[in-house]
């Protein structure tokens, strides 16, 4: 099913689906926020914005749009810390016309100015969206605290000021600098014509793709808050919180035994966090799980919404739950139910030929990961008992950090 291949120096991964009604094609570039100078925090996301705004053969954003919807395609980009993509998704005859499609926007983008000031416009809005949603607040306040004032702490979106601090010229350079063929994955998943023909496609429109990459990504420094409580202030009828502590990298080997501890903890609603805080004692509508895992580094969050009066007895009955998993452990049968549940989730996740892109996509081009979804499977299957207890007794938190909206 999966086909990993250079073409034309371009690196691309085929996944045939016979059975499947569509076809997508996505592009993805390690071209997140992390790459981004401190003066041009929010470019990366600025930038997914414009390679829909026209190229040479599709010069207007209306063009771009009538383009992919009169073939019934459907299109969206996303931007990250780590990468970005853009994808394209149609019925599977119409597979060359959305390479042909992606590949002026992303190689042929005009980025006209009158184009740049009119996004502005659109990113400062779509900034005050998220400015009026208090859990959004919290995240980007939790990961600055966390994580520090540095391109692993900022949010992607960027600030007022410096997306309107953004020029034509810096969306070139940011452009040549990281979307270049040594530096991207395209990924083309659903009911495939021959390898050939594929091969073809590619050579004809990705072929004219910059060779190398002029940027690096960062190094990460593990730094963490002097204190362990931080408040932000901001209207809500509640107290949103998140505590956090240090988890692990990607490619960690308790990676997967810490996911099925978690899953367990607090992952689902018959997790210890969901049945304890909220079904039996009725203190929140919300509380989850994260962990969030990345090349270098890696973090456990738990959020929850509480009550503003009881915050402080509530909010530390989610911290008695995290010491009672680490001194007590899991039963058998919560260990197994977790790994039941992370079985169905990640069957489930892999619905469409999009969903198909994204995971072996990102997993390739991330973490040159290439095990296939039951390999992933059987790897969970693989976790012991013993295997959970060691990490429970090894992994225990030294500090919990929190943030809250006050």
């Amino acid at each position: 099913m999966l086909n990993y291949t250079t073409i034309a120096w371009v690196r691309c991964l085929f996944i045939d689906l016979p059975d499947a009604n569509s076809v997508t094609t996505l592009m993805l570039v390690k071209a997140g926020s992390l790459y981004e100078w401190t003066t041009h925090h929010g470019i990366s996301h600025f930038l997914e914005h414009m390679f829909f705004k026209g190229g040479k053969k599709w010069p207007t954003p209306k063009a771009v749009a009538q383009a992919i919807e009169d073939f019934g395609g459907e299109t969206n980009a996303f931007t990250s810390n780590e990468y970005a993509g853009y994808y394209i998704k149609a019925a599977p005859p119409y597979l060359r016309q959305s390479m042909e499609i992606l590949a002026d926007m992303l190689l042929e983008a005009t980025f006209m100015n009158e184009e740049i000031e009119r996004e502005k416009g659109v990113v400062l809005q779509e900034i005050a969206m998220y400015n009026d949603e208090p859990q959004e607040v919290l995240a980007d306040a939790r990961q600055l605290r966390y994580l520090g004032n540095n391109v692993f702490g900022r949010n992607i979106i960027g600030t007022n000021e410096t997306v309107m601090a953004i020029r034509r010229e810096d969306l070139f350079s940011h452009r040549d600098a990281l979307y270049t063929k040594d530096n991207s994955l395209l990924v083309i998943a659903g009911r495939l014509p021959s390898h050939a023909e594929c091969e073809a496609m590619v050579s004809d429109f990705f072929w004219p793709m910059k060779q190398y990459c002029s940027a690096s990504l960062p190094s990460y420094v593990h730094q963490r808050p002097l204190t362990s409580s931080y408040h932000v202030d901001h209207p809500a009828q509640q107290n949103h919180m998140i505590m956090s502590f240090d988890g692990m990298p990607y490619h960690h080997p308790m990676r997967m035994t810490a996911n099925i501890v978690m899953t367990a903890f607090g992952g689902c609603m018959s997790s210890r966090l969901f049945q304890h805080i909220r079904e039996q004692r009725g203190l929140c509508y919300y509380i989850g799980w994260g962990h969030s895992t990345y090349r270098d580094y890696g973090y456990f969050r738990v959020s929850a919404g509480l009550d503003k009066v009881r915050f402080e007895e509530w909010s530390q009955a989610i911290r008695d739950e995290i010491e009672c998993l680490f001194l007590w452990w899991l039963t058998d049968e919560e260990f197994m139910r977790a790994k039941r549940y992370t079985r169905g989730q990640l069957q489930m996740g892999l619905e469409g030929t999009d969903s198909f892109a994204n995971y072996y996509g990102k997993k390739m081009l991330l973490y040159d990961d290439t095990c296939s979804l039951d390999e992933v499977i059987d790897q969970y299957e693989a976790v012991t008992m013993d295997e959970v207890q060691s990490f429970l007794s090894t992994w225990k938190p030294q500090a919990v950090y929190q943030a809250v909206i006050w």
